[in-house]
Parts: C-alpha cells; structure tokens; sequence
C-alpha cells in the first residue's frame, strides 16, 4: 500500500559536535595541511627551485632581467611628446655657409650641387676633435626632420635607434684622403618605421658589414638632407646626416649558467611530491570514510 512517509518520520543525522576530540582533530589536520600547503608553495617559488625544476622538466632557465640602461632612457621618448615636437634653434655651430646650405634640395637624389658641402662637413668632422656640441637633447625624429629641415641643415643633431645595416661607400673623389665611407641604417626607437641614414668616417667596431644588424646606436651627427629613394614598398625619403662615428649600445648580459642540480635539491623536490601525495591520499580516504 501505497503512502507518504512525513518530515517527522525521516531520520536526521545528528549535528556535529565541534566540541568532540574526533572532530577537533579533524580540524588540526585540516589546519596543519593548509599551512603546509603554504610553505610548499612558498619553496616552489624561490628562484632556485624555479631553477631546479626548469633542468628537470625541459623548461627554459630563469633569467634575470635586464636593467635599463642610459641608451634606453635617452631613446624611448616620454609618452605625453608628440613626434613633431618642434626643438627651438639655439645657437649652435654652423657647419656649411650661406653658399652651401643653397646648394642642398630636399626630397631629391644626392646633386653635383651639393658635392661642395658634403666634403665641407665631412672635412670638419675629420679634423674635429672633441664631442659635438648637440642641438638638443632629445633625438631628432623623422617626423621633425621632414618638417624643420631647414632649421636642422648644417647643425649637430643627436640620433638613435638600432642598426639595421652597415654598408661601405666609395665617396667621390676628393683632397681629403677619404676613401671609404659607411653607411649606417638606423632604425629609430618608438613607432616610426622610416629609416635614417648615418654615413660614417670609421666603421662601427664590431659590427659585420654587408648583414643583417641588430644593435642599438646613437651618435651626434650634422644634418645634410632629407634624400629621395627607392625601396620595395617605393618611393620615399631618407634624413641623411653625417657623423665621425656611432656609439653602440652595451649588449645584454648573457644570462649566468645554471647551477648543476644537488643532491639536497632532488631530495627537496622529492620531500614535496612526497607531502603532496600524502595529502591527496588523505583526502580521498577520509572522503571514503565519509
């Protein structure tokens, strides 16, 4: 026959007695797992097991990270300058006279014209010893040399960004003794994607010619013009400026080796799977127990 048993007639389990020692020891354990959790935690994320578990599993090696330098303060410009800043002119050396600085056409090929103060700048820089004195502080960009290069032409101008390339040139035929000049691409620093070309006394020290480069550089160089070329993508112009040499950059340190693996590290390691499987077997016990 069917019927309906009632609330009342259903066992209920009695409440826990937290008071009890079964359950005040449930609770130690549960307490004392925790806190061991912690500190299995906490030794997994020191730097050398970080280490020892990287060797062991195929992982890539911890590497401290790189300090910034002088070169990446002076090339990453602040967020709130705009590009096309415009610099006030100061009164910095001249480097071509009135006649010369005539001479120069931008957004064209390299003229015949201009052969008389492109020597006239590069016998300056041969014979100039010393650092140039710099227009300002701050690296010129591309975009500041395509409007104000008027204002730049003939003046000392700090660049910088990373080398792409560094190509020799047979410079016309001349009374100074230069034979071979080099061209240094750069990159700049920020988004721009325009190069700037660096033609150079002295080769970079170090760096292969005729290859792909990667190396940050600046130098202080007089600005001569903004060239037309030709590329890939098309046509385009190219600030050219003029420059004894390029300072390179400090290359990153090599990461240190890593430490051979001890014995007292496997042990550790080996203590920490250990309590782990220790605390899942508990668990799953006492989850059977109910």
């Amino acid at each position: 026959m069917l019927r309906f048993d009632s609330q009342s007639d259903r066992q209920q389990a009695p409440p826990r007695n937290y008071l009890a020692r079964r359950e005040q020891l449930r609770l130690l354990v549960m307490v004392a797992a925790l806190g061991l959790v912690a500190m299995l935690a906490w030794q997994v994320r020191s730097e050398r097991s970080r280490a020892v578990l990287a060797q062991l599993f195929g992982g890539e090696p911890v590497a401290a990270p790189t300090p910034r330098g002088p070169l990446n303060a002076l090339t990453s410009p602040p967020a709130d300058r705009p590009h096309t800043r415009r610099v006030e002119l100061g009164q910095t050396r001249q480097w071509l006279n009135v006649t010369q600085i005539d001479s120069i056409r931008d957004n064209a090929v390299f003229l015949d014209a201009e052969t008389d103060a492109w020597f006239a700048i590069l016998g300056q820089l041969k014979s100039h010893d010393g650092p140039l004195e710099k227009l300002s502080a701050s690296p010129i960009t591309y975009a500041q040399f395509a409007e104000q290069a008027k204002g730049y032409r003939g003046r000392t101008v700090p660049v910088a960004g990373t080398i792409q390339r560094v190509e020799p040139q047979t410079p016309a035929e001349n009374e100074l003794g230069i034979e071979r000049l080099y061209r240094v691409i750069l990159r700049p620093e920020g988004d721009e994607v325009w190069p700037i070309a660096v033609y150079t006394l002295e080769p970079p020290d170090g760096v292969p010619i005729n290859q792909p480069v990667n190396r940050a550089a600046s130098a202080t160089a007089v600005f001569f013009k903004n060239l037309s070329y030709q590329s890939q993508a098309g046509a385009g112009t190219m600030p050219v400026v003029l420059a004894r040499n390029v300072d390179l950059a400090p290359l990153p340190e090599a990461p240190a080796p890593a430490e051979p693996i001890e014995n007292s590290d496997l042990l550790t390691m080996a203590a920490i799977a250990a309590v782990v499987a220790l605390l899942v077997v508990t668990f799953v016990v006492r989850r059977a127990a109910g």
